[in-house]
């Protein structure tokens, strides 16, 4: 069985995946951001008729929120 990855470990892959435009942008993210845009997200595809609920990523925003507390 495969060791647990550390969230550092994530942390890291994720910086590398970042460009740095994309990484000047996240600076000034707030999480009322993600959750903007995450509802514009599901209107977007309602009006598609192609919705992915929020009820999916309602826990890890909610546990984002909870952690950055």
């Amino acid at each position: 069985m495969a060791p647990p990855v550390s969230i550092v470990e994530v942390f890291d892959k994720l910086k590398q995946s970042v460009s740095p435009h994309d990484a000047v942008s996240f600076q000034s993210t707030t999480l009322q951001d993600v959750w903007k845009a995450a509802w514009d997200i599901e209107r977007f595809q309602r009006e598609r008729q192609s919705v992915q609920t929020m009820r999916r990523i309602e826990p890890f925003l909610f546990a984002i929120e909870k952690y950055s507390k």
